[in-house]
């Protein structure tokens, strides 16, 4: 097993020793099961892969998107990541209920619920001729045609929920699943008690592993990440462009931009790096993507993240006692974006700026507050950070996969 080494801080959450230690003896079925994966959240997923791949059980097959947009011609994160860890990747065409009808979504709309019995049929071809032993799902609509199909074959199937609310089609897999594994304590009462395990959200080993130097700046000025989620976000993009060349002044800045070709969002920002002056450009680095062996050294050296709320960011910054800015989708479903971003902006750990007050201004502010807080060793609710860091401890599990792997397992 590769060493994985751990920032000294992080040690305090840990009660029970160090989940990442070379791994109990635990007598699996053989390893000749094959575990299909599915679902729309990339991050839990990847870490219960690795934990599958560290028990030999390596015969994978991963259930995705190609593609991350409608019109996108680039190959998503999602697919160039998996691919990269020689897990064998499956395109399924899955529709969905869009829940706003207007002129802009008519047209991809109807597109969306044809595909939905597409999706099905192309579920049961994919389950007949892969015959998985084990389906674990990741929730969303993609996933939705997977188990219940996988229910009609009676391959046994579970399905992990990153959120505090759940959505519609979440819901109907839970009903469908042998099992159900929850991120949140109070996400309980969306289902069947008898079949619910609170497992964690599974936390990639990889933000811990400060080993490999990818980034390398000529200055001790602090460092601020952006990133806006595997796709990235072109309304945070916007406007960071906007503040850069002040916030350079001040700070190292890492931007993820995502690598969509609708909105050009990377090249643009290359662009704009190119256009700095030279001192100042040497402190911007923009990716589109920040791979698996560069984010513990990205989350190292951050004094700030701005990011979006999905329930994984969120769950990293907990496991990493991260002071963020927080800027929620609006239009997720549940608003449940905006409950997560108010769950760590309760412990103190997060400003929340939801999308339609966000301004150069308001950001730039938030950002100068934080480093405020930072340098007194206050959370962001004026009391001592030691009070966030204990309510952090009571919330992240950080032997999530484990458990997910070990309950599925049963199974079988």
């Amino acid at each position: 097993m590769t060493e994985i080494v751990v920032r000294k801080k992080f040690s305090e959450i840990i009660k029970n020793g160090d989940p990442f230690q070379a791994p109990k003896e635990i007598i699996t079925p053989g390893h000749s099961l094959k575990v299909l994966v599915t679902g729309g959240h990339l991050t839990p997923a990847i870490a219960v892969c690795d934990e599958l791949i560290r028990r030999k059980i390596n015969n994978i097959v991963w259930v995705g998107h190609r593609h991350s947009q409608v019109m996108d011609k680039n190959d998503s994160v999602e697919f160039k990541y998996v691919n990269s860890k020689g897990i064998k990747f499956v395109e399924l065409i899955a529709g969905k209920l869009f829940r706003v009808w207007n002129g802009r979504t008519i047209i991809p709309g109807f597109r969306s619920l044809i595909n939905i019995p597409i999706g099905f049929i192309q579920s049961l071809i994919v389950l007949l001729k892969e015959k998985p032993d084990l389906v674990i799902s990741f929730g969303g609509y993609l996933a939705l045609p997977i188990v219940i199909s996988a229910f009609i074959l009676r391959i046994p199937r579970v399905t992990h929920e990153q959120t505090i609310v759940t959505g519609l089609a979440n819901r109907i897999i839970a009903k469908f699943c042998n099992k159900i594994f929850i991120s949140w304590k109070q996400s309980i009462k969306y289902f069947n008690p008898s079949k619910t395990i609170y497992s964690g959200n599974p936390v990639r080993k990889a933000i811990f592993d400060t080993t490999k130097s990818k980034f390398s700046f000529s200055d001790d000025l602090p460092s601020i990440y952006i990133t806006g989620g595997n796709q990235g976000a072109s309304t945070i993009n916007k406007v960071i462009v906007q503040i850069l060349p002040s916030l350079l002044h001040d700070f190292n800045v890492i931007h993820q931009t995502g690598n969509s070709s609708v909105t050009g969002d990377f090249e643009k920002c290359k662009l704009v790096k190119d256009k700095l002056p030279e001192e100042l450009s040497k402190r911007y680095f923009v990716k589109d993507y920040v791979y698996e062996d560069e984010i513990g050294t990205v989350f190292d050296r951050a004094s700030i993240i701005i990011a979006r709320s999905g329930a994984n960011t969120c769950y990293e910054l907990m496991a990493l006692n991260k002071y963020s800015i927080l800027i929620p989708i609006p239009t997720t479903s549940q608003n449940e974006q905006l409950l997560n971003a108010r769950a760590l902006e309760e412990i103190g750990l997060s400003y929340v700026i939801e999308q339609k007050d966000l301004t150069p201004e308001h950001l730039n502010k938030a950002i100068f507050d934080i480093v405020r807080h930072k340098e007194m060793n206050l959370n962001l609710l004026d009391k001592g950070f030691i009070t966030t860091r204990e309510k952090t401890q009571a919330l992240v599990k950080l032997n999530s996969a484990e458990i997910i792997v070990d309950e599925s397992l049963k199974l079988l």
